[in-house]
């Protein structure tokens, strides 16, 4: 099967025990396209929303990737592993009494911005080698803390020893990280037992597709204007969209709705669309337009 419109944002509710590289690869065999990628990756226990560009649209992706992202976790009190999740061997354990009030003080350290190290079984790069691949050769990888916001962090449930919680957070916020580190505070040890991203920004689990639903064609892709919510919008005059489409410099009087540019703010994306037809990406700097990409 190949879709008549060959590019476009593609929701996707990734299954479990499947990573998100070869969840692409199985998209690229179905749609018989190429050109796939993803805007953050999920771990293979992991379910949930990946939000991937199709065709040209793969190039709209790096302007997704500092998304906020919501997730649904579950924690597993009483064994900490060496990947922060099932999947890990158990290296410490506790076999006491689990107080859900003890808990909720130390969650209450989990809001705002915090630090955190992320896990040694991740894909961060340490001088241009992974860290699991070190963590793989019974090394450990000198891991560099990083800065992380959590907007939100609600329990839903606890029934001993799982704690599930709602996590709203910043791009980069390693869920993993959280389980670890809640259960050293407690002193109860802990680690991700299941985890499902619920929403990317505005894209939400709820819209995307299962694999299964591909293979029989019912799919719908979101237009490259569409996709890039998060950035303000110019139309242009129809007379000057070969001009854009061949990168020429921009003349201001092109553009129909000007007065939103804010011309002191270097560095803030504009796309510039005619009809709601994705044109280019664009920066102000110094007064000027620069061209970031032509779609």
């Amino acid at each position: 099967m190949q879709l008549k419109l060959i590019d476009g944002i593609l929701l996707i509710n990734k299954e479990k025990n499947k990573t998100s590289s070869q969840t692409i690869i199985e998209l690229k065999k179905i749609l018989k396209i190429k050109k796939i990628g993803h805007s953050g990756t999920l771990d293979k226990n992991a379910t949930g929303l990946l939000v991937t560009g199709v065709g040209k649209s793969t190039k709209l992706l790096k302007y997704l990737f500092k998304l906020p992202k919501k997730y649904i976790a579950e924690i597993y009190f009483g064994i900490q592993t060496t990947t922060d999740d099932v999947n890990g061997i158990k290296i410490k354990s506790y076999d006491g009494e689990i107080d859900l009030n003890h808990i909720k003080k130390k969650l209450l350290s989990f809001s705002g911005i915090i630090k955190q190290i992320p896990p040694d079984y991740s894909a961060v790069h340490i001088n241009g080698k992974r860290s699991y691949k070190i963590a793989m050769k019974n090394q450990k990888p000198v891991l560099k803390e990083k800065i992380v916001e959590i907007t939100n962090c609600k329990i839903l449930s606890f029934k001993k020893p799982l704690l599930k919680l709602e996590i709203d957070c910043s791009s980069g916020t390693y869920i993993r990280s959280i389980a670890r580190d809640l259960g050293i505070k407690t002193g109860y040890y802990a680690h991700l037992f299941s985890l499902k991203r619920k929403s990317i920004g505005k894209f939400k689990l709820k819209k995307a597709n299962k694999i299964k639903k591909i293979k029989s064609g019912k799919i719908k892709l979101i237009s490259a204007y569409n996709s890039l919510y998060n950035i303000p919008s110019i139309e242009i005059y129809r007379n000057n969209i070969n001009y854009i489409k061949n990168g020429n410099k921009i003349n201001k009087e092109w553009l129909k709705n000007k007065k939103i540019i804010n011309e002191n703010n270097n560095n803030e994306y504009y796309k510039l669309h005619y009809k709601k037809k994705l044109l280019a990406i664009v920066k102000i700097i110094n007064g000027n337009f620069k061209y970031d990409l032509v779609y």
